[in-house]
């Protein structure tokens, strides 16, 4: 079963996610990058200000039919300002080509549960129910997350063929 993950990373966190994703599914990993100031006080100031107002110029993403032919797919980002960060917002206005299966994956520095985050990822990749993993930084810097992941992965790879659809 063939998957795809589009990731975006600020800090490095979400990538490191990503890798680990990738490496348990042999899945694709395609990552968008979005220039600008990186991890510090300018750069969580100026990607601070763009997450609140939408405003920030297109990321260096994959195109939008990366996905096509894929079993699956995950899209994931870390959470800014209680949204899904920016650079994976502006990829998903490009209404890419995804599949039924599809995945939703969360970063954060807080225990709780993005949920608006998720929900509003979710309207954007076009689906109101799909899996999902939110680990903390401190969780994935740890290596830790393993029932977390196993879970989202077995949800993810595995839906449908409970229903009988196929693959």
């Amino acid at each position: 079963m063939s998957g795809v993950i589009i990731c975006y990373s600020f800090s490095g966190t979400t990538a490191k996610l990503c890798d680990r994703l990738a490496k348990e599914t042999d899945a694709t990993l395609h990552r968008i990058e979005a220039g600008g100031p990186g991890p510090g006080a300018l750069g969580y100031a100026v990607w601070g200000f763009r997450a609140m107002t939408g405003m920030g110029d297109a990321p260096d993403a994959p195109p939008p039919d990366v996905a096509r032919g894929a079993d699956w797919a995950a899209l994931a980002a870390p959470v800014w300002i209680g949204r899904a960060a920016l650079p994976l917002r502006k990829w998903l206005e490009a209404t890419p080509t995804l599949p039924d299966r599809l995945g939703l994956v969360l970063t954060s520095d807080a225990a709780n549960h993005p949920g608006p985050a998720f929900t509003e990822l979710g309207r954007l990749a076009g689906v109101e129910d799909a899996p999902r993993l939110h680990l903390t930084r401190k969780t994935v810097e740890a290596g830790g997350g393993d029932t977390e992941i196993a879970a989202f992965l077995d949800a993810l790879t595995k839906a449908g063929e409970e229903t009988g659809e196929e693959a």
